[in-house]
């Protein structure tokens, strides 16, 4: 893949309500969305300075339904990174990385990067969210099995993080950025990268 000199465009996908848009929202205007955040985000477009160079950047948030097997060829062709979202508090979303998100991205776009997230960490320990997932027989995704599924997966960054959390954020987004200029060969120095 060659990346445009000054431009990376990443693209955000996952199971809706998993927390993509506030994550954006929270990275676009450095403060916690406390309003009621809608369901998908204006894209973002700006400049990032990174490794002490300046580049114009596109974040395009996109919804579950956009994303078919038919659609994300179009939606997503000329992306050069994708972050993958999960909620650590709605394992249904984490098993879909699985069997839905990753399968669609390596089947339309081949070899790209991405990073994978989980969001609402903060959430894990909330003892109303706790009790409603016990009563179905379920628990939070943990960070062991976030990161476990990013080192099976080639070319994985695993960066936790929720929306008030603004340097992780800012981390999820970089972590994007740095994995498309890292040549392909040396990508699997990301494999190990977890920040938690």
């Amino acid at each position: 893949m060659v990346v445009p000199a000054n431009y990376i465009k990443c693209v955000v996908v996952g199971d809706d309500c998993v927390g993509k848009t506030s994550m954006l929202v929270s990275y676009a205007t450095k403060r916690f969305p406390t309003n009621c955040v809608p369901s998908a985000f204006d894209n973002y477009a700006g400049v990032i300075s990174l490794s002490g160079k300046q580049r114009q950047m596109q974040l395009l948030d996109t919804l579950e339904q956009e994303t078919s097997t038919d659609t994300i060829k179009t939606i997503c062709s000329d992306a050069d990174v994708f972050v993958v979202c999960y909620s650590a508090v709605q394992p249904k979303s984490f098993k879909n990385v699985k069997e839905k998100w990753l399968p669609r991205i390596r089947n339309c776009m081949g070899d790209i990067p991405f990073v994978l997230v989980a969001t609402q960490t903060d959430l894990r320990e909330n003892p109303t969210v706790i009790k409603q997932l016990k009563n179905k027989g379920l628990k939070p995704v943990s960070p062991n099995e976030g990161y476990a599924l990013s080192k099976r997966t080639d070319y994985a960054c695993y960066v936790e993080c929720a929306p008030h959390m603004e340097r992780k954020v800012k981390r999820v987004i970089d972590k994007a950025i740095s994995s498309v200029l890292i040549p392909q060969g040396d990508r699997m120095e990301m494999q190990s990268c977890a920040i938690l």
